[in-house]
């Protein structure tokens, strides 16, 4: 048998692995390392960062004391947290002061609306504190009002500016 490479440690007394451990190490042993070529390692350098920079942004996480509010109509603004270009959608916080209102629209999108704090009307329906209301591509909404104040999370279709 030829010794193991560097960077195969050899087995030392029993292991709860036993022979399937003694198996590996003889397979490691009867490789023979494999010198890369510079495309080849570019190649794989490559795919590394490609997996990494994946990954960075596959998760994001969005402070409280980032964004900005803006006003969205009398007594309402809006905080954008994300939006995604390529599905026309985004996630923002709308706040409602009391007495405020939202115009009617319609949805070319699923909306979904997390009443985080408050109350809200749609039309005659209410919606409180911790309800989620979903609203399905096609639809449209009443005029939105808000008597007391409301704060919520919405998913809903993006407009772009402009």
């Amino acid at each position: 048998m030829s010794p193991l490479p560097d960077n195969v440690c050899p087995f030392q007394g029993r292991s709860k692995y036993g022979e399937g451990l003694r198996l590996f190490e003889r397979l490691a042993a009867a490789i023979e390392p494999q010198a890369l070529t510079h495309e080849r390692c570019r190649e794989l350098r490559g795919r590394i960062l490609q997996r990494y920079a994946q990954r960075q942004r596959a998760t994001a996480t969005i402070r409280s004391a980032e964004g900005e509010w803006h006003p969205l109509a009398p007594g309402v603004c809006i905080k954008l947290l994300r939006r995604d270009e390529a599905a026309g959608n985004m996630t923002a916080y709308v706040r409602m002061e009391p007495g405020s209102s939202l115009d009617s629209h319609d949805h070319s999108q699923a909306e979904e609306c997390l009443l985080l704090q408050g109350e809200i009307l749609i039309g005659t329906h209410r919606v409180s504190a911790g309800d989620l209301h979903v609203a399905s591509a096609g639809t449209a909404h009443s005029v939105i009002t808000s008597p007391n104040g409301a704060l919520m999370l919405i998913r809903a279709e993006y407009h772009a500016e402009g």
